[in-house]
């Protein structure tokens, strides 16, 4: 997951919630500019907290406190799972003449007037490309 605890009260609020007020009273994270140049060992304290939970308990738990953070999705976790992906068609399926129906990526840009699709694969290795390939 990522966490954006960019302020003094953000990043208090985030060690209330990992339950390390003692990073608070480190030299090496005490103020901003000390959390940057220290940022590995910062990194490595939290990453040790949250081998405690699911990322998702995790995320629940700063949400609710309001530090920014969202999860680090994986590539299968944005094709498969994510609803704005899906609402947004930003994947497709598409027959493919070699392997069947596959998954492809969608038109990026939605424009009202002249709305794009997907409507082939794209061409096999080699294929000359024409509207009939």
């Amino acid at each position: 997951m990522n966490i954006a605890a960019t302020s003094q009260k953000l990043f208090t609020v985030a060690c209330d919630v990992i339950e390390r007020p003692d990073l608070l009273e480190d030299e090496r994270f005490a103020v901003i500019k000390s959390r940057g140049k220290n940022n590995k060992a910062l990194t490595a304290e939290f990453q040790k907290e949250f081998l405690r939970r699911p990322s998702a308990e995790w995320i629940e738990a700063f949400k609710k406190v309001g530090v920014p953070v969202g999860p680090i999705n994986t590539i299968a976790d944005i094709l498969d799972d994510d609803p704005h992906t899906k609402v947004r068609e930003m994947v497709v399926e598409v027959d493919h003449p070699i392997v069947g129906k596959m998954k492809t990526l969608g038109v990026p840009v939605k424009l009202s007037e002249t709305p794009g699709s997907v409507d082939r694969a794209a061409p096999t290795l080699g294929a000359a490309y024409s509207r009939d390939t």
